[in-house]
């Protein structure tokens, strides 16, 4: 069995490939990769940071590199089914990913085998390391925030058990936002949200832990729910995601901001849910036409095949044929970059074709 013993310990491969991983991600990958309230990240304090998960790897990337001025190297905590071969085991401990053992993936007699893991992660984190979690413990493939499993709080009074409550342990709420989920030079943001402390359930911890665990899931979820984009209703959920794209833009506008800057996009789209959220409880009736109508353009759309983009731009004829005209003279370079891009771009087909989850393919 793989040890974890000293999973937190500078290593020179990885630190050799960091800086290089970190290029590859903030400026080849994404289009845009933004860390927004990066001041938030305490220097130099016991930290446990949570996020909501979407993205498999992805969103541990995001994480991580939110981290760079900082200068500490987070550890992950990840489920365990994916340690299950040898190989990968062995390349997620050298990436810093320690296994969280869940019923649900390797049966219930290896559950014990936690105790060890939340145990060592709680003295990461008393020597001022930094442990990440996703509580979710399974990525949601959608804006929704699922409900939290207690993995984490465990860590975060281990750590304080560690320091004797002595000490204060921060849990770092952070999100994550993605402009699409599938393929590469899209756009990505972290938000990260104010630490705080949670001295007040030692006393309770002491007597009743499962409680105060409980109090710190719930008080936890509370700080993350507000940094992302939240819809509730998946009933309607595409409705809801049609009339978000459609309008953000235009109230980004509206507010005299730059459309271009992505993180004024999200605050638009928050804004639009919350509306529309408004809109069901004070106005049913028009609410209710309202996704009728998105309904029925989001069908038209997939129908044609196309995205709302093309028909949100205005384009005069000029535009088009100086377009066009870019077009031809582009081919040349468009072929040269098809012929050099083939053979690397789909080697990676042959690794992601095995996977099932499409979440986990980036």
């Amino acid at each position: 069995m793989i040890s974890f013993e000293n999973v937190e310990k500078s290593d020179v491969k990885y630190e050799i490939l960091y800086p290089y991983i970190r290029i590859a991600h903030n400026f080849f990958f994404y289009r845009h990769y933004y860390v927004l309230n990066e001041d938030n990240i305490p220097k130099d304090k016991p930290l446990v940071v949570i996020c909501n998960h979407q993205n498999g790897l992805s969103d541990a990337l995001g994480i991580l590199f939110s981290f760079h001025k900082d200068g500490r190297r987070p550890v992950f905590i990840a489920r365990a089914d994916i340690f299950k071969k040898d190989f990968i085991a062995k390349l997620l401990r050298f990436l810093r990913i320690m296994p969280a053992y869940r019923a649900v993936d390797i049966g219930r007699e290896k559950v014990g085998q936690n105790t060890k893991i939340f145990s060592k992660a709680g003295k990461i984190v008393a020597d001022n390391g930094v442990i990440s979690l996703f509580p979710e413990a399974g990525h949601e493939d959608c804006h929704h925030l699922g409900t939290f499993k207690g993995g984490f709080a465990r860590v975060a009074f281990a750590a304080a058990e560690e320091l004797n409550f002595e000490k204060p342990v921060y849990i770092l709420p952070c999100s994550n936002h993605y402009s699409d989920y599938f393929g590469f030079h899209h756009k990505l943001i972290i938000t990260v949200g104010q630490p705080f402390s949670f001295e007040d359930l030692y006393d309770i911890y002491k007597e009743y832990p499962e409680k105060a665990r409980k109090i710190l899931v719930q008080r936890s979820r509370e700080h993350v729910k507000p940094l992302m984009l939240v819809i509730e209703d998946k009933v309607l959920y595409e409705e809801y995601d049609i009339l978000r794209t459609l309008y953000a833009p235009i109230l980004v506008k509206k507010q005299k901001q730059k459309v271009s800057y992505y993180p004024n996009i999200l605050k638009a789209e928050q804004q639009v849910v919350t509306s529309l959220d408004q809109l069901k409880i004070n106005q049913e009736e028009q609410y209710q036409e309202m996704m009728k109508e998105a309904n029925l353009y989001a069908k038209y759309l997939n129908k044609l095949q196309i995205f709302d983009w093309v028909l949100a731009e205005n384009l005069t004829f000029g535009n088009f044929l100086l377009r066009l005209l870019y077009a031809v003279l582009l081919i040349p370079v468009m072929l040269f970059g098809f012929v050099v891009n083939f053979v690397p771009y789909n080697a990676s087909t042959l690794v992601t074709r095995k996977i099932k989850d499409p979440m986990l393919h980036n």
